[in-house]
């Protein structure tokens, strides 16, 4: 028979000593499930392909703060030097209607390189969501542009649920809608946003 074994003055069964590394973990996942419950947000693998088909941002300040994306250059430049892309060009001959396209380069290691980033705008489908018939042609000029890397398609409006699962298969392709535009104007234009300040 197993005796006790003394700790510190204690006599702990030698068989509970052994289940004690597996009643830890179990706690350490208890805990890890609160701590996410108390934050508010259970994670999403694809947090995009959740909202595809969603509108795009509705309000005033929402709409305030997207329309100088939707028609500046010098914004949309703007954008991409705060995402960290450099050597960034606007691409004055392309050939697709309601886009502003830009070349830029990616300067991080592993992942770097060349991307095209088109920005579509709204009336180019009349308000509605972009098609997935524009995914797949913009992942047609990506391909077959050398030296490019990776496709950014990007409007101020939103994309159909197809779109999103176009882009999720192709890979090569990141969508960004008009809500992730307004997160990331949130995140790099504060100044913009004074209502959501604390």
């Amino acid at each position: 028979m197993i005796g006790p074994v003394g700790l510190s003055g204690l006599d702990i069964p030698l068989p509970v000593l052994a289940f004690a590394p597996i009643f830890i973990a179990f706690i350490a996942i208890a805990i890890g499930f609160v701590l996410i419950l108390l934050m508010g947000r259970v994670p999403q693998p694809r947090e995009q392909a959740a909202e595809g088909d969603a509108a795009p941002p509705t309000g005033a300040l929402a709409r305030a703060a997207l329309e100088p994306i939707e028609r500046s250059l010098d914004e949309k430049a703007g954008l991409l030097a705060k995402l960290g892309l450099v050597d960034i060009e606007h691409i004055a001959d392309d050939p697709t209607p309601e886009t502003d396209a830009f070349r830029c380069r990616n300067p991080m290691p592993m992942v770097g390189g060349t991307y095209f980033v088109h920005f579509v705008r709204e009336e180019a489908y009349d308000g509605a969501p972009v098609p997935s018939e524009r995914v797949q042609s913009f992942r047609k000029v990506v391909k077959h542009e050398e030296g490019v890397i990776k496709g950014i398609l990007a409007t101020t409006g939103s994309f159909s649920k197809e779109a999103w699962e176009a882009a999720a298969e192709m890979g090569q392709i990141e969508l960004i809608d008009g809500r992730n535009l307004l997160r990331l104007l949130e995140m790099f234009y504060p100044e913009r946003f004074p209502a959501a300040r604390v």
